[in-house]
């Protein structure tokens, strides 16, 4: 009975982890209350844009001060931004659930949640 459990937890900690693909496109990210905060571009090769709004259409709003761009890295399912508002203004490193253009993404800092991204790939 030991020997085939034994097996199994082997069998588990040896499977490979399976990778997800990094986080793609055009994500509306929303504050904790779900009100908008901003249009996220990520694209793919460690450039990121923010175009901030405050408007439930989503329309650009220039002189908020998380307009901007910036670069990030992937490491795992995290987001590291390297520059720009998410790091300047939010201080923030995200996680991502899903891949691709698929991907939710979600900025935390040292202060909790700060905003949440949803992709706009299929609605």
């Amino acid at each position: 009975m030991l020997k085939p459990t034994l097996t199994a937890l082997a069998l588990v900690l040896s499977a490979p982890a399976f990778a997800q693909d990094a986080p793609v496109g055009i994500f509306r990210c929303h504050d904790t209350t779900m009100s908008p905060l901003g249009t996220l571009i990520l694209d793919g090769h460690g450039t990121y844009q923010m175009i901030g709004t405050s408007t439930p259409d989503w329309a650009a709003d220039p002189t908020l001060p998380h307009n901007g761009a910036g670069g990030y890295d992937i490491d795992g399912i995290q987001v590291l931004p390297l520059g720009g508002p998410l790091k300047t203004v939010f201080d923030a490193t995200g996680n991502f659930l899903g891949g691709g253009q698929e991907a939710t993404i979600g900025f935390a800092n040292a202060k909790g949640t700060v905003m949440t991204c949803l992709s706009t790939v299929g609605g």
